[in-house]
């Protein structure tokens, strides 16, 4: 590890590298939390609006949570554009 010292970086072997920042947002909206409120059958607007009013989700991290649980199987959409079941 390197630390700077005006006007030069200098060897510094007291860091630790684990200790560093983490590039990024740490995750605050969690897919599992929307499966949870999917108990039946039900339209992606219905479900947009669940979310914003018991989750205050935004409409986009609704969508991005959607397309993980069809991904992990947690939720199922038989037809093109049509409801979501819950698996």
């Amino acid at each position: 590890m390197v630390r700077w010292e005006f006007p030069i970086m200098c060897v510094d072997s007291t860091l630790n590298p684990a200790q560093l920042k983490q590039a990024g947002r740490p995750e605050t909206y969690h897919a599992e939390d929307l499966r949870a409120l999917i108990i039946e059958e039900m339209s992606a607007t219905e479900i947009v609006k669940m979310a914003e009013a018991e989750l205050l989700w935004p409409r986009r991290r609704t969508f991005e949570a959607l397309k993980e649980l069809k991904k992990d199987g947690s939720l199922k959409q038989p037809e093109k554009r049509g409801n979501y079941v819950p698996a």
